[in-house]
């Protein structure tokens, strides 16, 4: 009997029974691999079904977030009511406040008419605040800080300090549609609004907080702790002469811990991403940082007729595109990501279902908010360029040198080296 090493047809057995073997092994083998894939791809669905489901429930399970307290919102109550007409006042008041052009062009330098103007404004507008005996005045001029003393059995517990602005930016007169001084109450049968430079950026607040104090000293109140209200005159150029001087009167005060700061508030924000349609009254609870790049290019110098190969102007261009085309990446957590969370319950669907779940949605969360400049700029570091300088003649010479100015607000102080590479 011979031995066989391999398979050898037995007596009978022909070709084809062998190839319908191995058919049959290949069609095994493909199935096989297809029965896995449908095993994973169904595996794949179950999960995301899970995930989703997860999702879905945690929408609707999540409530706005309440940060109420009880013995503030007492404390509260407690406060004399503000009368009708105090509010029925308020929008004339800050009309004639828009008509004093209080322009900061930059630091150290101002008008001093518009400003003296302003400050007579306000004490004939608010005879209580400036005539109180429990109100001391602090005068750097044009700004000044306000001292109200509290009458409580503490005085400095739970201090806290108002800020506003009584300074405006510059403003192209020809590219408003009025007057930007003219202070104007438009539409006010119907409410409307009031029009000018600086309605909210910032005399908006300067007005509303010494109505509401106005007020209140009329009613006899004094408050249980000492409290402080600054207005500066020069935020819109850095605050040097100001805010910094306002901070030495406070030092000398011994004031070095403040239960809050409360500074110039967000914008009421209504339909600012598809799917959320009632009004958002945003509190600002963090403030990005702030960093001033100069960027300075050298080339050659020549006449437009035969330009050089390296021009000023050329390299700056690049170092600005290279900083705007490289977006900061995205935030992650933070006071960013709870107030998504805060506006979810408010959302319609789907973006509530998207909102309440940034641990599975945030990519597509990040592309919505980047497609408007308000959103993006909530959810990274961001950069502008505000002043370019090189030539000054049409067709004729070519200066060797070029400057920019960006302004880049970031969230931390670690992403202003991120700006440095984009310039390469």
């Amino acid at each position: 009997m011979s031995s066989h090493s391999k398979y050898s047809m037995a007596p009978g057995e022909d070709s084809n029974s062998y190839d319908s073997i191995e058919k049959n092994k290949s069609y095994c083998q493909k199935h096989y691999i297809a029965c896995t894939i449908l095993v994973v791809l169904l595996l794949f669905l179950v999960v995301l079904g899970g995930l989703l489901l997860v999702a879905f429930i945690r929408a609707l399970l999540l409530k706005v977030p309440s940060y109420v307290d009880e013995t503030t919102m007492e404390q509260i109550r407690q406060l004399p009511n503000l009368s009708s007409s105090t509010f029925k006042n308020l929008p004339a008041l800050l009309g004639m406040a828009l008509t004093f052009p209080t322009i900061a062009n930059h630091s150290g330098y101002y008008e001093h008419e518009p400003f003296r103007g302003f400050r007579e404004f306000l004490e004939k507008s608010f005879p209580n605040v400036f005539t109180s005996t429990i109100v001391e005045v602090d005068e750097r001029f044009p700004s000044f800080l306000l001292t109200v003393q509290g009458s409580g059995a503490n005085t400095s517990l739970n201090s806290f300090l108002l800020l506003a602005h009584m300074d405006v930016v510059p403003v192209d007169a020809s590219a408003w549609h009025d007057d930007p001084f003219s202070g104007k109450w438009v539409d006010r049968e119907n409410g409307g609004y009031v029009y000018g430079r600086g309605a909210i950026d910032d005399k908006l607040s300067v007005v509303a907080i010494l109505c509401a104090l106005d007020e209140l000293l009329g009613t006899g109140w004094s408050p249980n702790s000492t409290f402080y209200v600054a207005f500066g005159h020069d935020e819109e150029v850095s605050g040097n002469f100001g805010a910094g001087e306002i901070a030495k009167i406070l030092e000398s005060k011994g004031v070095h811990d403040l239960f809050f700061i409360l500074d110039e508030g967000m914008p009421v924000m209504q339909g600012f991403m598809d799917g959320f349609d009632v009004p958002a009254a945003l509190i600002g609870v963090s403030e990005k940082g702030l960093l001033d790049l100069r960027v300075e290019a050298t080339g050659v110098a020549g006449h437009s007729s035969m330009p050089p190969h390296h021009q000023a102007i050329h390299s700056l261009a690049t170092a600005i595109h290279n900083l705007h085309s490289s977006p900061h990446p995205v935030f992650q957590g933070g006071p960013e990501q709870e107030m998504l969370l805060a506006l979810a319950p408010k959302s319609s669907w789907p973006l509530r279902l998207a909102l309440s779940n940034p641990w599975l949605f945030s990519p597509l969360i990040s592309s919505v908010m980047a497609g408007k400049r308000e959103t993006d700029a909530v959810q990274r570091t961001t950069t502008a360029t505000t002043i370019i300088q090189s030539g000054n003649k049409v067709r004729v010479s070519l200066l060797s040198y070029a400057s920019c100015s960006a302004a880049i607000n970031e969230n931390y102080v670690c992403n202003c080296y991120c700006s440095y590479p984009y310039l390469q």
